[in-house]
Protein backbone atom coordinates (compact mmCIF):
# COMPACT_ATOMS: atom_id res chain seq x y z
CA UNK A 1 0.00 0.00 0.00
CA UNK A 2 1.32 3.26 -0.81
CA UNK A 3 1.33 5.21 2.52
CA UNK A 4 1.95 8.90 2.77
CA UNK A 5 0.58 12.29 4.50
CA UNK A 6 -2.84 13.02 3.43
CA UNK A 7 -3.69 9.39 1.18
CA UNK A 8 -6.71 8.69 3.18
CA UNK A 9 -8.68 11.75 2.23
CA UNK A 10 -8.06 11.40 -1.39
CA UNK A 11 -10.71 10.10 -3.44
CA UNK A 12 -11.16 8.83 -7.10
CA UNK A 13 -12.52 11.10 -9.72
CA UNK A 14 -16.25 12.10 -9.24
CA UNK A 15 -18.79 9.40 -11.14
CA UNK A 16 -20.02 12.68 -13.34
CA UNK A 17 -16.40 12.85 -14.74
CA UNK A 18 -16.48 9.27 -15.31
CA UNK A 19 -19.44 9.20 -16.84
CA UNK A 20 -18.52 12.44 -18.87
CA UNK A 21 -15.18 10.58 -20.35
CA UNK A 22 -16.39 7.31 -20.35
CA UNK A 23 -19.54 8.88 -22.45
CA UNK A 24 -16.42 10.13 -25.06
CA UNK A 25 -14.50 6.83 -24.51
CA UNK A 26 -18.12 5.01 -25.53
CA UNK A 27 -18.57 6.97 -28.61
CA UNK A 28 -14.57 5.70 -29.75
CA UNK A 29 -15.30 2.32 -29.03
CA UNK A 30 -18.58 2.38 -31.01
CA UNK A 31 -16.55 3.75 -34.29
CA UNK A 32 -14.02 1.48 -33.87
CA UNK A 33 -16.14 -1.79 -32.84
CA UNK A 34 -19.76 -1.57 -35.30
CA UNK A 35 -18.93 1.52 -37.67
CA UNK A 36 -15.41 1.00 -38.93
CA UNK A 37 -15.68 -2.72 -39.36
CA UNK A 38 -19.41 -2.41 -40.98
CA UNK A 39 -17.40 0.24 -43.46
CA UNK A 40 -15.03 -1.92 -44.24
CA UNK A 41 -17.64 -5.42 -45.05
CA UNK A 42 -19.95 -2.32 -46.83
CA UNK A 43 -16.62 -1.74 -49.11
CA UNK A 44 -15.97 -5.44 -49.44
CA UNK A 45 -19.43 -6.04 -50.74
CA UNK A 46 -19.03 -3.52 -53.37
CA UNK A 47 -15.73 -5.70 -54.56
CA UNK A 48 -18.09 -8.50 -54.37
CA UNK A 49 -16.96 -10.20 -51.89
CA UNK A 50 -19.37 -11.89 -49.05
CA UNK A 51 -18.41 -10.81 -45.15
CA UNK A 52 -17.18 -13.33 -43.16
CA UNK A 53 -19.46 -11.89 -40.44
CA UNK A 54 -23.08 -11.18 -40.96
CA UNK A 55 -24.27 -7.21 -40.47
CA UNK A 56 -26.05 -7.39 -37.60
CA UNK A 57 -23.67 -10.31 -35.75
CA UNK A 58 -21.55 -7.34 -36.07
CA UNK A 59 -23.60 -4.53 -34.99
CA UNK A 60 -24.92 -6.60 -31.69
CA UNK A 61 -21.48 -8.07 -31.23
CA UNK A 62 -19.70 -4.44 -31.22
CA UNK A 63 -22.66 -3.33 -29.32
CA UNK A 64 -21.82 -5.39 -26.10
CA UNK A 65 -18.24 -4.77 -26.83
CA UNK A 66 -18.69 -1.34 -26.30
CA UNK A 67 -21.03 -1.45 -23.36
CA UNK A 68 -18.15 -3.69 -21.67
CA UNK A 69 -15.75 -1.37 -22.42
CA UNK A 70 -17.79 1.54 -20.82
CA UNK A 71 -18.45 -0.53 -17.89
CA UNK A 72 -14.71 -0.95 -17.52
CA UNK A 73 -13.69 2.43 -17.26
CA UNK A 74 -17.01 3.74 -15.51
CA UNK A 75 -16.14 0.65 -12.44
CA UNK A 76 -12.28 1.37 -12.07
CA UNK A 77 -12.15 2.00 -8.62
CA UNK A 78 -14.97 -0.46 -7.37
CA UNK A 79 -14.30 -3.89 -6.87
CA UNK A 80 -16.42 -4.84 -9.63
CA UNK A 81 -13.65 -3.62 -11.69
CA UNK A 82 -11.65 -6.97 -12.12
CA UNK A 83 -14.97 -9.46 -12.75
CA UNK A 84 -15.83 -6.94 -15.36
CA UNK A 85 -12.17 -6.70 -17.12
CA UNK A 86 -12.11 -10.56 -17.13
CA UNK A 87 -15.47 -10.36 -19.21
CA UNK A 88 -15.06 -7.88 -21.25
CA UNK A 89 -11.63 -9.59 -22.44
CA UNK A 90 -13.02 -12.64 -22.72
CA UNK A 91 -15.87 -10.86 -24.91
CA UNK A 92 -13.17 -9.70 -26.83
CA UNK A 93 -10.93 -12.85 -27.90
CA UNK A 94 -14.03 -14.39 -28.60
CA UNK A 95 -15.11 -11.58 -31.09
CA UNK A 96 -11.01 -11.87 -32.60
CA UNK A 97 -11.02 -15.73 -32.89
CA UNK A 98 -14.49 -15.65 -34.26
CA UNK A 99 -12.89 -12.75 -37.38
CA UNK A 100 -9.77 -14.87 -37.62
CA UNK A 101 -11.75 -18.21 -38.33
CA UNK A 102 -13.09 -16.55 -41.64
CA UNK A 103 -9.85 -15.76 -42.92
CA UNK A 104 -8.32 -15.63 -45.39
CA UNK A 105 -11.01 -14.28 -48.04
CA UNK A 106 -10.72 -14.96 -51.94
CA UNK A 107 -10.99 -11.47 -53.63
CA UNK A 108 -11.53 -11.79 -58.01
CA UNK A 109 -8.89 -8.88 -59.24
CA UNK A 110 -8.98 -8.77 -62.94
CA UNK A 111 -9.78 -11.87 -63.51
CA UNK A 112 -7.70 -13.82 -61.26
CA UNK A 113 -8.47 -14.80 -57.66
CA UNK A 114 -6.18 -12.74 -54.93
CA UNK A 115 -6.72 -14.91 -51.30
CA UNK A 116 -6.18 -12.29 -48.38
CA UNK A 117 -4.91 -13.58 -45.09
CA UNK A 118 -5.48 -11.91 -42.00
CA UNK A 119 -5.73 -14.63 -38.90
CA UNK A 120 -2.15 -13.96 -38.32
CA UNK A 121 -3.06 -10.32 -37.43
CA UNK A 122 -5.96 -11.15 -35.47
CA UNK A 123 -3.19 -13.19 -33.89
CA UNK A 124 -1.22 -10.77 -32.78
CA UNK A 125 -3.90 -8.47 -31.66
CA UNK A 126 -5.69 -10.86 -29.37
CA UNK A 127 -2.48 -10.59 -27.48
CA UNK A 128 -4.25 -6.72 -25.82
CA UNK A 129 -7.08 -8.42 -24.75
CA UNK A 130 -4.93 -11.50 -23.38
CA UNK A 131 -3.40 -9.18 -21.14
CA UNK A 132 -6.59 -7.65 -20.12
CA UNK A 133 -7.81 -10.85 -19.23
CA UNK A 134 -4.38 -11.21 -16.93
CA UNK A 135 -4.74 -7.60 -15.35
CA UNK A 136 -8.80 -8.20 -14.90
CA UNK A 137 -7.59 -11.84 -12.83
CA UNK A 138 -5.00 -9.30 -10.91
CA UNK A 139 -7.04 -6.98 -10.01
CA UNK A 140 -9.90 -9.64 -8.74
CA UNK A 141 -7.32 -11.00 -6.35
CA UNK A 142 -5.51 -7.64 -5.21
CA UNK A 143 -9.41 -6.07 -4.86
CA UNK A 144 -10.36 -9.39 -2.45
CA UNK A 145 -6.86 -9.55 -0.12
CA UNK A 146 -6.07 -5.90 -0.01
CA UNK A 147 -9.30 -3.80 -0.65
CA UNK A 148 -9.17 0.00 -1.85
CA UNK A 149 -5.34 -0.33 -2.21
CA UNK A 150 -5.38 -0.52 -6.01
CA UNK A 151 -7.92 2.64 -6.06
CA UNK A 152 -5.12 4.52 -4.37
CA UNK A 153 -2.62 2.71 -7.29
CA UNK A 154 -4.96 3.33 -10.14
CA UNK A 155 -5.76 6.94 -9.41
CA UNK A 156 -3.01 8.55 -7.46
CA UNK A 157 -3.10 12.14 -6.02
CA UNK A 158 -1.80 14.65 -8.15
CA UNK A 159 1.59 15.76 -7.96
CA UNK A 160 0.51 19.39 -6.42
CA UNK A 161 -1.50 17.78 -3.43
CA UNK A 162 1.75 16.20 -2.70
Amino acid sequence: MIRGAGMAAYRPPSVGSRVGVGSILAIALFVGYVLVPAAFFSELRTLGVVPPVASIDLAIAGTVLTAFGTAQYLLRPTPAYGPVSIVYALLLLGYLGRLSASSPIALGVRGAAVTVGYGSLIAVASLVPLFGLLGGIAATVEDATSPGERVQVDFPRPVAWR
